[in-house]
């Protein structure tokens, strides 16, 4: 049951169990102001203890209670009679007084934490991060309106291409070189297969008698090429001597 002071609005916490429907005497702990409290909420102020006491010092009169007293107050009156204050229960005070040592503690945290968040005016605001560039290939993407999570197949198809060609360059003169070596090394091997076959005809002549009209017709052919092209370079020997002079 939560009660509240009616002079500071100080508020606590008690058991529903301490303060009865017939009402209960209570004092604040932080002002120390009494009132009676009631169950169902309602508070009634208790005169304060000064005046308690004077009243009760002052004699109070003696009524003999006889018919012509009766008949003498007036229909309606109402004899107030003077109620003694009740001391304040000592379980009670204390749980009073431990709630108004949590309330005040609250209070002080509540204005620590309010202290500590204020931002420090000395301190300096660090400059944002900048953020880094995003690559030109999304900025590409993003002005063509695709914003999508593949890439784009034309995209994909130009950079496969252009790696075709590039690498379609890089091959055709390894495959020219390749070729002219391949042919280089296949006259060479001709040249020297001929030659061999040329110098060996008398030797395979004397070693197989049946192949003796084909070495001879073999020979003759290759001097009669080798004649032809020693006539050809001795007149390019005779032009350029021409020419020289």
């Amino acid at each position: 049951m939560r009660i509240t002071c009616p002079n500071c609005a100080a508020q606590y916490e008690v058991g529903a169990g301490l303060i009865s429907e017939d009402g209960r005497d209570v004092q604040c702990s932080a002002c120390g102001h009494t009132w009676k409290q009631f169950g169902d909420g309602r508070v009634e102020e208790i005169p304060d203890e000064d005046t308690s006491d004077a009243a009760a010092d002052e004699p109070e009169p003696e009524y003999e209670a006889d018919d012509a007293d009766a008949e003498e107050q007036p229909e309606g009156e109402v004899t107030v009679t003077r109620v003694p204050r009740r001391e304040l229960d000592p379980d009670a005070r204390r749980i009073l007084r431990e709630e108004a040592q949590r309330e005040a503690a609250r209070r002080r945290t509540r204005h620590v934490t309010a202290i500590e968040m204020q931002p420090d005016p000395a301190l300096e605001v660090a400059p944002p991060a900048e953020e880094p560039a995003a690559p030109a290939y999304s900025a590409q993407r993003r002005r063509s309106g695709g914003g999508g999570m593949f890439p784009d197949i034309e995209e994909i198809n130009s950079t496969l291409s252009a790696g075709t060609e590039a690498d379609r360059d890089l091959t055709e003169p390894a495959s020219a070189s390749g070729a002219f070596r391949s042919g280089f090394l296949l006259m060479l091997a001709l040249a020297i297969l001929i030659m061999a076959l040329y110098l060996a005809a008398p030797w395979l002549a004397a070693q197989v008698p049946a192949l003796e009209p084909a070495l001879a017709g073999y020979v003759g052919g290759v001097n009669s090429f080798r004649m032809a092209v020693e006539g050809l370079l001795q007149g390019a020997a005779e032009w350029i001597d021409g020419l020289s002079a």
